[in-house]
C-alpha cells in the first residue's frame, strides 16, 4: 500500500500551475507490486495533468512489470483473444482509412492532384513503428493482412530477447530495444509512429515525442491513445480506477493537456477523439472486487473481466456520446 505525501511542487508541464497531491491511498490491485518509496499522485491546478511522484528511477521501473504481466503474455483465454482480435481488426481499418484521407490531403502529400492509384500505391509500402509494441500481437497482424514493413520497440531487453526468438524467421519485422528518446535508430524514417497505451507509462513524455517527431517522414503522422482523466469512470472509481494502473502509469492526461504537449514538439492538424473503450471502467469494477472480495486473478485479470467489459459497454458509449470517454485517441502530422 503506497500512501500519498503533502508536498505541493511548480508543474512543469504548463509553467504556471500548482501540482497538488490528491489524498488517495494508492495500490497496485492488479500484481500487488509493493513499493518502498512513498508515492503519490500529483495534479495540476492549471492544467490537470496528474503525475506520480517523485518520478521513478528508470532501475525502479524495469521492476514494474512482472513477468505475468497481461500485455507480454504470449497467449490469452479463448473469449480475451477474440476481444484483443476485434480490436486489432478495427485498429487496422481505421488506420487504412486514416492513412488514405491524410495522403489524399495537402498535409500529407506535397502533390496537389495525388491519384487514386498513387494513394492505393502509397498505402501498401508502409512502414510503421510501433512504440511499446508488448507482445507484437498488433505488428503480427499488419504483417500478416496488410504486409506493411514493421518495426516495434520495448524496453525490457529480456522481454524484446523473448519476442525475437519468437519472430524469427518472419520478415521484416525489427524490434529495438530501450525508451524512444535513446534508441538509436540509424536514421530511418517512418510514415506512421503508433504509440497505443504508451504515452503514460513513460518518464519523459516530452522527450520522448521530440524524438518521435524526428522519426516521422515529411508527410508521417503519429498515433495512439491514453487514459483520460476528464472521463465519468476515473470520477466513479477514483482510487480504484483501472487506468490508474499503478505503479506503471507515470504520466496521465485529458483532452486539453495531451493537445497542448503535442502542440509543445510541434505537431501539426492534432485531432483528439473520442473512443468507446470500457478498459477503465472493468479495470476499476475488478479493483473493487479485488479489495472488498479478495477475487482472484490470473494476469492481473479476473476470469470474470471480459464479461466487466461487456457489461460496461454502454457506460463507454455514454461516456463517448457526452465527450468524456475513458480512452481518448490522438493523430497528428509531422508537419
Amino acid at each position: 500500500m503506497i500512501t500519498c505525501a503533502l508536498d505541493t511542487f511548480k508543474c512543469n508541464f504548463c509553467k504556471s500551475g500548482t501540482l497538488l497531491p490528491l489524498q488517495w491511498t494508492l495500490a497496485d490491485y492488479e500484481y500487488d507490486l509493493q513499493i518502498d518509496t512513498n508515492c503519490s499522485l500529483l495534479q495540476c491546478d492549471c492544467c490537470s495533468i496528474l503525475i506520480q511522484h517523485p518520478l521513478p528511477s528508470k532501475q525502479q521501473i524495469k521492476h514494474f512489470y512482472p513477468q505475468n504481466y497481461t500485455n507480454h503474455s504470449a497467449s490469452y483465454p479463448k473469449l480475451m483473444s477474440i476481444l484483443f482480435n476485434l480490436n486489432d481488426r478495427l485498429e487496422m481499418l481505421w488506420l487504412k482509412k486514416l492513412i488514405k484521407q491524410r495522403m489524399s490531403s495537402s498535409s500529407f502529400s506535397s502533390s496537389s492532384s495525388t491519384s487514386h492509384d498513387q494513394v492505393q500505391a502509397q498505402t501498401c509500402n508502409i512502414r510503421i513503428l510501433d512504440i511499446g509494441c508488448a507482445n507484437g500481437r498488433f505488428l503480427l497482424y499488419l504483417k500478416k493482412h496488410l504486409n506493411w514493413e514493421v518495426f516495434g520497440t520495448e524496453a525490457d531487453i529480456k522481454f524484446v530477447m523473448h519476442l525475437r526468438k519468437d519472430l524469427r524467421g518472419k520478415k521484416r519485422i525489427q524490434l529495438y530495444i530501450g525508451d524512444p528518446e535513446n534508441i538509436e535508430f540509424n536514421s530511418q524514417k517512418f510514415d506512421i509512429i503508433r504509440m497505443n497505451d504508451t504515452i503514460e507509462h513513460l518518464r519523459d513524455p516530452h522527450a520522448s515525442l521530440n524524438k518521435l517527431h524526428s522519426l516521422l517522414s515529411p508527410h508521417g503522422i503519429i498515433v495512439g491513445q491514453t487514459p483520460n482523466t476528464d472521463s465519468f469512470d476515473f470520477k466513479i472509481f477514483k482510487t480504484y480506477w483501472g487506468n490508474l494502473h499503478m505503479p506503471r502509469h507515470i504520466h496521465l492526461f485529458n483532452k486539453k493537456n495531451l493537445k497542448q504537449l503535442l502542440q509543445q514538439i510541434a505537431f501539426k492538424n492534432i485531432e483528439i477523439l473520442d473512443t468507446i473503450h470500457p478498459g477503465g471502467a472493468a479495470l476499476g469494477m475488478q479493483n473493487l472486487l479485488r479489495n472488498f472480495c479478495n477475487i482472484k486473478l490470473s494476469q492481473g485479470k479476473a476470469a470474470i473481466y471480459p464479461l466487466l467489459l461487456v457489461g460496461l459497454l454502454p457506460l463507454s458509449v455514454f461516456q463517448k456520446l457526452v465527450k468524456k470517454p475513458g480512452i481518448i485517441r490522438f493523430v497528428a502530422n509531422k508537419q
